[in-house]
């Protein structure tokens, strides 16, 4: 299983019955919500709380801070998408992705890889924080239309609006306060866009590449952002597209880098913007405490937008010692 999956009430409710009735088996609970990635439904909240509690618990609902991922109760620091795991997706990504069984002209073209390149090692010592996936952004909040592009004679959504206004909703939402190294990558149909001379107007904060229009601009975003374990990547791309290239245990990387790393938009009457809190959120157990996540938001797609709050315990004393002993 590749995707955190909100655990069904039912089997929540018969899993926590069987451990309440052998509460020496809570790391292996634990270990198999961990393996299973799986995250408890909003209305589980008190039911796990309480459950913790008749294990002789004494549960904490915490907030974890998004800058460096520590619990606000016991001060661990949760667990998050890290350097290696970093190189191990880029490489991979790289191999299946973004240059397929060694055919560079699948994606792009080798003059195009060579540019985008010499880019990414300019910035070697001072990598991207956000990578913005201009393009996905501006359709999907705006009234479209089908119409067939001229040069690739495939059928296309044109934008009727946001194309205007994507730089002002990114400044509304505090996007350039928050970062300062932003690469942004669209196409070159795009060059005339109003927000990509907006874009163009920050140039000590702001780096725009426009790639062919027949180029797939996905896997650059993908591998920019990969550069760095701390990069994030705002879209509304799930990219399941490319994950599905991926080796099972890499997919499972992959997934924990979009549950940390990616930033979504929200449209209704206002656009909202909604961060990764910037830790892995699947059920986590250290030496000394345990934390359980609980999904507060509505969303029913398994990458959809998750608002997690978290129960944090001390573990007793036994537990303790069989992960210290483990």
């Amino acid at each position: 299983m590749n995707k955190v999956t909100e655990i069904s009430p039912e089997i929540a409710g018969e899993l926590l019955q069987i451990f309440e009735k052998h509460p020496e088996e809570l790391t292996r609970l634990m270990n198999l919500f961990h393996h299973k990635q799986f995250c408890f439904p909003s209305a589980f909240n008190h039911i796990v709380g309480n459950f913790l509690r008749q294990l002789g618990m004494d549960p904490v609902k915490v907030t974890v801070d998004f800058r460096n991922g520590e619990c606000n109760n016991c001060h661990s620091v949760l667990d998050t998408f890290n350097e290696q795991e970093c190189a191990i997706l880029r490489d991979h990504l790289k191999e299946k992705v973004l240059i397929p069984d060694g055919n560079v002209y699948v994606k792009t073209t080798p003059r195009e890889i060579q540019l985008f390149n010499e880019m990414l090692e300019k910035r070697k010592d001072r990598p991207f924080d956000l990578v913005i996936d201009t393009l996905n952004c501006s359709y999907w909040a705006s009234d479209r239309q089908l119409v067939t592009d001229p040069e690739t004679k495939r059928i296309i959504p044109t934008n009727l609006g946001l194309k205007e206004s994507l730089h002002e909703i990114l400044d509304k939402g505090k996007i350039f306060h928050r970062f300062h190294s932003i690469l942004v990558v669209g196409r070159k149909h795009m060059t005339d866009w109003r927000s990509i001379e907006l874009f163009r107007e920050r140039p000590s904060q702001v780096e725009v590449f426009l790639l062919d229009n027949s180029s797939d601009d996905d896997v650059f975003m993908l591998y920019a952002a990969l550069q760095n374990s701390q990069t994030k990547l705002i879209s509304q791309d799930y990219m399941r597209q490319h994950e599905a290239l991926l080796e099972p245990e890499i997919q499972r990387l992959f997934q924990k880098w979009k549950r940390c790393r990616m930033i979504r938009m929200k449209y209704k009457k206002d656009t909202r913007i909604f961060y990764p809190q910037g830790v892995d959120y699947v059920c986590q157990t250290n030496d000394h405490h345990l934390h359980i996540p609980i999904n507060i938001s509505e969303a029913h797609d398994k990458d959809e937008i998750h608002m997690i709050r978290w129960w944090c315990a001390a573990l007793p004393l036994r537990e303790s010692q069989k992960i210290s002993n483990s």
